[in-house]
C-alpha cells in the first residue's frame, strides 16, 4: 500500500494544479437574475437625464472634470469594486453642487441605470444599498448604452 502513496500524492497534486489554473483563468460570470429591476433602471434613466447628463453627457462619455460613466474607462475603475461602493460614492458626492440631493431611492435608480448601460442584466429584485456583489460579476461586457429620456 505504501508503494501507491507517492503516485496518489503526485496525481492529487496534478489535479489540484490543473483545477487552480482553470479557475484562475476564468473571468467572473454575470450574476444570474441581475441585482436591479428594470423599473429602477427606467426611473434612473429619467433621473440621469435631469441630474447627470449635463456634466457626464447624454452619450455617457463625460466632459471636463466629469468622467465617463459607461465603457472601458468606467469598467476599469469600477469593475473590481462592489456595487454598493458605486452607490455610496454617488450618494455622497453627486451631483457635486448638491451631494445627496437625489436621496437614497433616486441614487439607487441612477446606479441601476449605470449598471444597465454598462451591460448588467436586470433582475426581479430591486437594487438595495447593501448589494456587495463585485461589479465585474454583474457586467456582461455587452453595453446597453442608450440616450437618456428627454
Amino acid at each position: 500500500m505504501r508503494r501507491g502513496a507517492p503516485l496518489l500524492l503526485l496525481a492529487s497534486a496534478a489535479f489540484i494544479a490543473a483545477t487552480m489554473a482553470s479557475v484562475g483563468g476564468q473571468q467572473a460570470q454575470p450574476v444570474a437574475g441581475g441585482v436591479y429591476s428594470a423599473a429602477q433602471a427606467q426611473a434612473g434613466q429619467a433621473a440621469y437625464a435631469r441630474q447627470c447628463a449635463g456634466c457626464h453627457s447624454a452619450d455617457f462619455r463625460g466632459s471636463g472634470d466629469a468622467p465617463a460613466v459607461a465603457g472601458p474607462d468606467f469598467i476599469a475603475k469600477w469593475g473590481p469594486r462592489a456595487v454598493n461602493e458605486l452607490f455610496t460614492y454617488l450618494v455622497q458626492t453627486m451631483p457635486p453642487t448638491n451631494p445627496g440631493s437625489l436621496g437614497e431611492a433616486g441614487t439607487l435608480e441612477v446606479t441601476a441605470y449605470l449598471l444597465q448601460i454598462n451591460g448588467a442584466p436586470a433582475g426581479q429584485q430591486p437594487l438595495t444599498a447593501t448589494v456587495s456583489t463585485p461589479m465585474n460579476a454583474v457586467l456582461t461586457g455587452q453595453p446597453r448604452a442608450q440616450a437618456p429620456a428627454s
